[in-house]
């Protein structure tokens, strides 16, 4: 019996060794970081990876099958499909998801376990972390592996993206990232503390393309000052109001908005003011 036991026990070291000879390579490959090696290959087509909060994925194939998203539907199409979606994390809100989304791992693993939790390991208790912080991640995000590999990652409203270590490249926009300033356009006071573009309506001249009005149109101008002019400059919009209701009566319900240039091409925010030259950019095609 000794003898047998002593036989078995050798015959498991020489299985544990030989197993641990074979795959001790892979294990050691797994965990070294590998170089990033740029593909050139021209054919290689672009990757879209979007996600959304509350999105279902049954809904989705609903809509699409009612043609109510035509682009939802083109990218299952093209794409690639899971089957009834795929397993939400817990808990299943912006925080966590985004993260399990981005890092394909679990929230133990990647470390976003809410919007805002308590982080193991602060001393004080009453201290919260934001999912969206610096350095909360604690994986490997699809962008940052992209990026490794010598890809292009552009990142526009991924929840999480500013907080990511290495930061991206980019460009990555979020909302956090402002490149104009707000307004409001009326043709009354507001009484508002707030800045904002009070004007008049004038009567509509020199358009072409345009809808035909039941009621004499309108039009305007509205100027969106920029607040990084080296990123985006001022911009200005020609506004036309009109009437699509062929009912007797004034019902001014519709608005196009076309883009136009600024006089002189200085690139400064113009007042605004009632348009009354014929202009070559004010095309409503």
């Amino acid at each position: 019996m000794r003898l047998a036991e002593r036989n078995k026990r050798w015959t498991l070291l020489i299985v544990f060794s030989l197993l641990g000879t074979l795959f001790g390579p892979l294990v050691s490959a797994q965990d070294a970081t590998p170089e990033a090696t740029p593909v050139t290959d021209s054919a290689t087509a672009p990757v879209l990876l979007f996600t959304g909060d509350g999105m279902r994925p049954d809904f989705i194939d609903r809509y699409n099958e009612s043609g109510v998203t035509p682009t939802f539907a083109q990218l299952a199409a093209d794409g690639v499909v899971g089957d009834n979606g795929m397993r939400q994390a817990f808990p299943p809100n912006t925080g966590t998801g985004w993260a399990t989304l981005a890092t394909g791992t679990w929230p133990g693993a990647h470390g976003s376990v809410n919007n805002t939790f308590y982080r193991t390991g602060d001393g004080d208790f009453n201290n919260r972390t934001s999912a969206y912080e610096p350095g909360v991640l604690q994986t490997q995000t699809i962008a940052q592996a992209a990026e490794q590999y010598g890809k292009t990652v552009v990142a526009v409203q991924w929840t999480g993206t500013s907080g990511l270590v290495p930061e991206l490249n980019g460009p990555a926009i979020d909302y956090w990232t402002n490149y104009s300033f707000a307004t409001v356009l009326a043709n009354y006071d507001l009484q508002a503390a707030g800045d904002y573009q009070q004007v008049e309506l004038a009567k509509a001249t020199g358009w072409s393309n345009v809808p035909e009005s039941f009621s004499p149109a309108f039009e305007q101008q509205f100027a969106i000052a920029s607040g990084d002019p080296e990123t985006n400059p001022d911009r200005l919009f020609h506004l036309f109001i009109y009437d699509s209701t062929d009912d007797e009566a004034v019902n001014y319900d519709r608005l196009m908005v076309v883009p136009a240039t600024f006089d002189g091409g200085t690139g400064g925010t113009p007042d605004a003011s009632p348009v009354t030259d014929d202009i070559a950019d004010k095309d409503g095609a």
